[in-house]
């Protein structure tokens, strides 16, 4: 893939080189060295590019569960990385690509970084916005015409607020259980049994979760496996429990 790097400054500082990943971003080939949040994300918009949000980590680390093959760093790199995502007005997700796990650190903390450069920036929720396979712009989601679509695989596991700050990024939302209902009934794909956030409320601290294995069979009306929700035991302290989810939003906007 051609991409003009001539005005990116990938040597500047520790990190050297670049790479480019199978969404057409470029990254620091190595990571920079560790400091406070404020300074990496001051770093890297000096230099044309951002801060990497959870899911870009998430699925360039070595043992990604869904096979998309997007690494951009040795097996072993355990570093813990700064994301532009917040975990609480004072802390910071931090991923590690070795295994695409996820802490939080304060943002006074020092952690390593790399930026990162898309190729594109997209005004709605599409292409390398939506989580799955590089090209693809997500599973359709029969409402308002078609316009809206849905990850089409489960993104990593975070806190309800993280989720949520996440998805207003890529110009989406966490889908109501309705929307849930609907569409895994349309065939939404990679039920993985796990339960997943919903933006329906249980109570002032909890959110409503669902999960499903496998994609709705239309013709005998069932799942693979399973169907269920639950809105008590598994969504508790939407602050603290992390679990995976999913994006949806109209992907029919210009790119700018």
């Amino acid at each position: 893939m051609k991409q003009n790097i001539s005005d990116r400054d990938f040597a500047a500082g520790p990190g050297s080189g670049f790479r480019i990943d199978p969404w057409g971003y470029s990254w620091d080939a190595t990571v920079r060295a560790q400091t406070t949040w404020e300074n990496a994300d001051a770093i890297c918009k000096s230099k044309g590019g951002r801060l990497p949000t959870i899911t870009e980590l998430y699925r360039n680390c070595h043992n990604n569960p869904n096979g998309f093959g997007g690494s951009i760093s040795s097996p072993d790199e355990s570093y813990y990385l700064w994301t532009m995502i917040g975990f609480s007005p004072d802390n910071m997700v931090a991923v590690r690509l070795s295994d695409g796990n996820g802490t939080n650190y304060t943002k006074t903390s020092s952690c390593y970084f790399r930026c990162v450069w898309p190729d594109k920036e997209y005004d709605t929720f599409r292409k390398s916005y939506v989580y799955g396979p590089p090209g693809e712009d997500g599973f359709r989601v029969a409402m308002n015409g078609n316009r809206f679509a849905m990850d089409t695989f489960d993104r990593p596991e975070v806190t309800y607020n993280s989720a949520v700050r996440e998805a207003a990024f890529y110009h989406a939302f966490i889908p109501p259980e309705s929307v849930f209902t609907s569409t895994i009934r349309d065939g939404l794909p990679n039920g993985s049994g796990n339960f997943i956030w919903t933006s329906d409320r249980a109570r002032y601290d909890q959110q409503e979760v669902v999960g499903w294995t496998g994609t709705y069979d239309p013709e005998t009306s069932s799942y693979a496996d399973q169907w269920s929700t639950d809105a008590s035991d598994q969504t508790q302290r939407y602050g603290t429990v992390q679990l995976p989810y999913r994006c949806v939003w109209t992907n029919e906007v210009r790119i700018r």
